[in-house]
C-alpha cells in the first residue's frame, strides 16, 4: 500500500465565514507518483468526501503510530471533492471551512501555505512520456486517517522526503521481486548457497547448510538490500482459528511469518497422513497368508466318515491320502464306495455258478458266499 503525501494544492480566496475553495491535486506527475484524470474521477469524491479532517502538517511516523492529533485540527471539507478541467488539465477541487481560531492565519498566509493530501493507495511501476515512474492506480477510501493537511506551499513535484519514497519503492515490489532481491543479497560474494524460505518486511528466514536462520534486513536509499544480524531459529507449527477468508483457513490480518510457516507445516502433516493412509490401504489389499491351522486336515473326522461309510482300513487310508492331495472327504469316500461296489459285483458274477450248485465257501467272518456282509475292502 503506497503512502501518498502530495503537496500540490492552493488555497484560493475566501467566500466568507472561513469558507474557501481549494485545489487538492491536479492531473500529472507528482512527487509520489503519476495521477491520471481517470484516477481523480473514480476515487476523488470517494476518498476526499464531505467532513474530511484537515490538520496542521502531516504527522511524523512517531506521531502517526498514536493516531492523528486533534489539537492540530484546522478545518474540514464541506463537500465531496469534484473534478474540474481547466486549461486541459483535470483538477480535484473542494470547499473547506476553517475553524474560527485559524481563519485569520489562513487568510493572511494563504499565498505561502498550501494543501497536501495524506492518503494511501495502490501503485505500480510504469512509464509516462518515456520516463519510468510509479503510477497511482487507486486511493484507499476506507482509510480512516486520510486527510487534507495544511503545509508549506509546494507545487506538484515539490520536495518530499526521498528516504520515505525509496523505502516505499522496495515495499511496493512484488513478492517475487522481493524474494529475488533477498536471494541475491544473501549469496552475493558467498561460496555457500543460502535459500530464502520466507520473509516479511524486516526479517528473512534462510536455510543454509548450517541450519535455519532469521536475518534482519533494511533497504538503503537506492533500494539495495542491507543484511543485518543473524539468529539461528527452528520452525514450529502454529494453530490458528479457522475463518471465512481465503480457502477457509487464513486468519484475519495474519502475521505473515507465523502463518506462512504454520501453513507449510500443515501441508507437510497432511502429506504424511495421506502417505500413512495409502500404506495402510496397500497393506489391506495384500492377499492373506495361508493359515496352517485353517488348511490342516481334520484326520479324525475323515477317518470317522470313512468308518461310517463301511470302508476297510486300506480304503480309509486311500481316502485320507486323497483328501491330503486336495480331494474333499465326500468325494474320496464316494470313490472308494464305488470301487467297493464294482468289486462286489465282479465277485458275485464270478461265484454265481458255484452258488447254484450248493457249494458253500466260508468267509473270514464266518459268513457264506451268498452273504457278503462280512467282506471288507
Amino acid at each position: 500500500m503506497l503512502k501518498i503525501r502530495e503537496s500540490n494544492a492552493k488555497v484560493t480566496a475566501s467566500e466568507g465565514k472561513g469558507i474557501y475553495e481549494v485545489t487538492l491535486i491536479t492531473e500529472g506527475q507528482g512527487s509520489s507518483g503519476y495521477y491520471s484524470k481517470e484516477l481523480l474521477e473514480e476515487y476523488g469524491a470517494l476518498t476526499f468526501n464531505e467532513n474530511r479532517p484537515m490538520f496542521a502538517n502531516h504527522p511524523t511516523d512517531e506521531e502517526f503510530d498514536n493516531g492523528r492529533d486533534i489539537t492540530k485540527l484546522m478545518a474540514r471539507t464541506i463537500e465531496a471533492a469534484r473534478v474540474v478541467e481547466e486549461d486541459g488539465v483535470a483538477k480535484l477541487k473542494s470547499k473547506i471551512k476553517v475553524r474560527p481560531e485559524w481563519q485569520d492565519f489562513v487568510e493572511e498566509y494563504k499565498d505561502v501555505i498550501g494543501l497536501s493530501i495524506f492518503a494511501s493507495g495502490e501503485a505500480r511501476e510504469g512509464e509516462i512520456n518515456g520516463n519510468k515512474t510509479m503510477i497511482v492506480e487507486s486511493f484507499d477510501y476506507t482509510d480512516p486517517y486520510r486527510s487534507i493537511d495544511f503545509v508549506v506551499a509546494a507545487g506538484r513535484g515539490g520536495k518530499v522526503d526521498r528516504m520515505v519514497e525509496s523505502a516505499q519503492r522496495v515495499m511496493e515490489m512484488t513478492a517475487n521481486d522481493k524474494r529475488e532481491a533477498l536471494q541475491a543479497a544473501l549469496n552475493d560474494g558467498s561460496d555457500k548457497y543460502s535459500w530464502v524460505r520466507d520473509f516479511d518486511e524486516n526479517v528473512v528466514y534462510v536455510e543454509t547448510e548450517g541450519g535455519l536462520f532469521q536475518i534482519e534486513y533494511t533497504s538503503n536509499e537506492s533500494g539495495k538490500i542491507v543484511l543485518g544480524d543473524r539468529t539461528e531459529v527452528r520452525a514450529t507449527t502454529k494453530y490458528v482459528p479457522v475463518s471465512e477468508n481465503v480457502r477457509g483457513n487464513v486468519p484475519a490480518n495474519p502475521d505473515v511469518k507465523d502463518y506462512t510457516m504454520a501453513f507449510e507445516d500443515e501441508i507437510t502433516a497432511k502429506v504424511e497422513a495421506l502417505a500413512e493412509s495409502v500404506a495402510t490401504l496397500v497393506e489391506s489389499l495384500k492377499p492373506a497368508e495361508d493359515d496352517p491351522q485353517e488348511n490342516e486336515i481334520d484326520r479324525a473326522a475323515v477317518v470317522e466318515s470313512a468308518l461310517e461309510a463301511g470302508l476297510a482300513k486300506s480304503a480309509r487310508d486311500r481316502v485320507l491320502k486323497a483328501v491330503e492331495a486336495g480331494s474333499t472327504p465326500e468325494d474320496a469316500i464316494a470313490a472308494e464306495k464305488a470301487l467297493r461296489d464294482e468289486i462286489v459285483k465282479e465277485y458275485q458274477a464270478s461265484n454265481a455258478d458255484a452258488g447254484s450248485a450248493g457249494y458253500v465257501r466260508e468267509s473270514a467272518s464266518g459268513g457264506t458266499s451268498g452273504d457278503l456282509s462280512g467282506l471288507k475292502f
